[in-house]
């Protein structure tokens, strides 16, 4: 059983870090049967144009669950990062709008007891008898809360012809919205990140949250040259701009893209001082 690698120190793939005086430890699912990823989905077509789906499934969450752990001494402290299991319950519909000729996408899912992170609970600190500049309180061993959370994501996709720009082949563009909401919300609900150079500060969570993206794209030369654009948008205040253009001269393949992010340090916004570009070659053997 697998999980997400968690991202080594001063990585460009991984929102930076500030840097703490403790350890951190990383636990894993251990590789035994009980641990196993399982679900079970039962899928149908209703009047020749809706398909559903319904189904159950446990996995393990991308994003690890956080906390604080203390031995014997409060100097003997550590930052624990593990992956509890999570279990969904959720169903989706896609169908043809004939009027429009939109292809409508919908998912709804109920994610059981998600960890969720509270630091007067994940990470807790036992207030000195004496404040002491520059230390709030002595660590204590924290615990990972969880919340029920409902997601849902409604897409819309289409062929558009814009003829000045591609006499020959259609545009396509596709705009979804993400959204979730927390069951018995707790204002003090945070994202586990903390927002650099500050260890102990973090953007607060939402108790509704929403992120809408666009994609749009169309090919020239019969396929040979397909540019892309993406935007991404958080309802907390960040874009992400995605532009790129895949070359193909079989047996070659030329893929270069640009990525930014501008905005606040919520969501995908603890990234937007890592913008990029990347350039892919690819040769095909066969």
């Amino acid at each position: 059983m697998r999980v997400a690698p968690v991202s080594p120190a001063a990585t460009p793939y991984a929102a930076p870090q500030p840097e703490t005086p403790i350890p951190t430890v990383v636990l894993t699912p251990s590789k035994v049967m009980s641990n196993s990823r399982w679900g079970v989905r039962v899928m149908g077509l209703v009047a020749d144009n809706f398909n559903i789906s319904v189904g159950h499934y446990r996995s393990y969450l991308d994003i690890p669950a956080l906390r604080l752990g203390v031995g014997e001494s409060p100097l003997d402290a550590w930052t624990e990062i593990s992956f509890p299991d999570v279990q969904v319950t959720g169903g989706s519909l896609s169908f043809w709008e004939q009027r429009t000729d939109v292809i409508v996408r919908t998912e709804v899912a109920w994610f059981w007891d998600e960890p969720v992170f509270i630091p007067e609970i994940n990470t807790p600190l036992v207030p000195l008898p004496v404040p002491i500049p520059g230390f709030p309180g002595l660590p204590a061993n924290g615990e990972i809360p969880k919340k029920d959370i409902l997601k849902w994501v409604i897409g819309l996709d289409k062929n558009i012809w814009i003829r000045p720009l591609n006499p020959k082949r259609t545009f396509m563009f596709s705009v979804q919205y993400f959204g979730a909401w927390v069951q018995d919300f707790d204002e003090r609900m945070r994202v586990p990140l903390a927002l650099y150079p500050d260890a102990t500060n973090f953007t607060a969570a939402k108790e509704l949250d929403g992120i809408f993206t666009f994609l749009m794209n169309t090919d020239y030369y019969g396929g040979d040259i397909v540019p892309q654009m993406v935007v991404a948008y958080d309802a907390r205040g960040v874009f992400m701009f995605q532009p790129s253009v895949n070359f193909i001269l079989e047996p070659f393949r030329v893929m270069i893209q640009y990525s930014g992010i501008v905005g606040n340090m919520a969501g995908f916004g603890a990234f937007r001082d890592r913008d990029q570009i990347t350039f892919i070659f690819s040769y095909l053997l066969n």
